[in-house]
């Protein structure tokens, strides 16, 4: 089945990119033991069953794959970076996450291959390009949806401290994962907010510690790990923060930090202890890993799971809302959509599942009542197109098309139609007529001729659709 080659495919890359990161550990910390743990790590830690699990994580794993490959050719080959830089580009063009790759690159070659700034620099420097293209397209391209999310813009550098300590804490001790974490509420910073700033600033000062207990090796592992995260910290807003803060598929990269600090560790120590603590960690993050991958066999189990950590979650209802309309359970998935929709009022897409919804099961007065409150809110310029719309679809030609005609812009009402209304004609029994009486009314609105082909022939309709 297509979702078998595609949970095959992602199987395949982070097997790939397990492989590569323990090569990456082997010219980092020294091949032996170390590398090996630290590497199981890495493909067994709980937080990575959502990027290899969840078919749509397929990008990351292929952005992962192509980064840690340039990252081997880049410390292999130092003074003739192209090939490596070409690999970097790949992994951009996978994922715009990529462009930490570039970066993570000029760490290594500061801390570990003794390199001067200017120098690392420009060895990077193409590759450092494309980021930076990548960086400022996405920005643009995301710009008009990102404008409300996050928090002040004085307090984006405590919530990016803050994220990093969420992202630490759950690499060490990963309890409490979730599909879906709560948003984080601007106007709510609470204790846990600030405790988290706090550890996240103790992960920054690990990173320029001069002390000779902890291996240069390892705080080069932090400070990759901090580097790798930096794209979705909050530093600038994001597109996803809509849905949720945090994620664990965004720690994927990061985790190689993890395992090359875990990795130096385990070199530089013969205290057995270390070995056998480190080792029951990593069996631990196995068994739980297994434990979690299952979540993401249908949909209903991952909702499920995302509501027992966050009730509040509207991704979770809108799942569970999509899936019972798939199977044409529209009294099911009525109640999920509603609750999304409440929720989250400003999703469109929330409003327009709760609008077909409410179509689907002929609940025309719900409908327009519905419409007449999603009028209030300034987002939306649809309610006010659809609810003339209906008007005109239950026969009252004359009052839909004067609601038309006091609307701004009346011609922009065709783009709005909502052609799921009519896929079940029945509902709409004198629509035919109003149609023919709007159509006469306003000739030079096209669309009324589609609605009436629509609900001349709604079988047709379906087919073309």
């Amino acid at each position: 089945s297509p979702a078998a080659v595609c949970h095959a495919a992602n199987v395949a890359l982070h097997l790939a990119a397990s492989l590569l990161v323990y090569e990456l550990l082997a010219a980092l910390a020294g091949a032996g033991l170390g590398a090996s743990v630290g590497a199981l790590l890495f493909a067994c830690h709980p937080l990575q069953p959502e990027a290899v699990a969840w078919c749509s994580s397929f990008t990351t794993l292929l952005c992962a794959v192509f980064g840690f490959a340039g990252l081997l050719l880049d410390l292999a080959a130092p003074k003739t970076p192209g090939l490596a830089s070409f690999f970097f580009v790949a992994s951009i063009l996978s994922k715009p996450l990529g462009v930490v790759f570039p970066a993570i690159a000029f760490v290594l070659r500061l801390q570990l291959l003794g390199e001067k700034p200017l120098a690392a620099a420009k060895a990077l420097l193409l590759a450092a390009a494309v980021a930076a293209l990548a960086l400022v397209g996405t920005s643009l391209l995301q710009s008009g949806e990102t404008a409300a999310v996050g928090i002040a813009t004085w307090l984006r550098p405590f919530e990016a401290l803050r994220n990093l300590g969420f992202y630490a804490g759950k690499a060490l001790v990963p309890a409490g994962l979730s599909p879906n974490y709560p948003m984080l509420d601007p106007a709510r910073l609470d204790a846990a907010f600030w405790a988290g700033a706090v550890g996240g600033g103790l992960v920054v000062a690990l990173i320029f510690a001069r002390t000779s207990r902890i291996p240069v090796v390892a705080r080069t592992g932090v400070a990759v790990f901090t580097v790798a995260l930096l794209p979705v910290l909050g530093i600038v807003p994001f597109l996803f923060q809509h849905y949720s803060e945090n994620s664990d598929r965004y720690a994927y990269v990061a985790l190689a930090g993890l395992s090359l600090g875990l990795a130096a560790i385990l070199n530089a120590t013969r205290a057995r202890a270390i070995l056998v603590l480190s080792c029951a960690f990593v069996v631990a993050c196995g068994v739980l890993s297994s434990l979690r991958t299952g979540l993401w066999r249908d949909e209903l189990t991952l909702a499920d799971e995302m509501l027992s950590r966050n009730p509040g979650s509207f991704v979770a209802r809108s799942l569970r809302g999509s899936h019972w309309a798939y199977a044409q359970r529209w009294d099911l998935s009525l109640p999920e959509f509603r609750a999304a929709y409440e929720l989250s009022p400003e999703n469109a897409d929330h409003f327009r599942n709760l609008e077909t919804n409410l179509a689907k099961l002929a609940r025309l007065d719900e409908l327009a009542a519905f419409y007449r409150s999603s009028e209030r809110r300034p987002k939306f310029t649809y309610p006010a197109f659809a609810l003339a719309n209906l008007t005109v679809l239950r026969g009252d030609a004359r009052e839909g098309i004067a609601a038309l005609r006091s609307l701004p812009e009346a011609k922009s009402w065709r783009y709005a139609i909502g052609e799921a209304l009519l896929r079940d004609a029945s509902v709409f029994p004198k629509a035919r007529a109003a149609l023919d009486d709007a159509r006469s009314a306003l000739p030079d609105y096209e669309c009324l001729t589609r609605l009436r082909e629509l609900t001349a022939n709604p079988g047709a309709a379906r087919l073309k659709r």
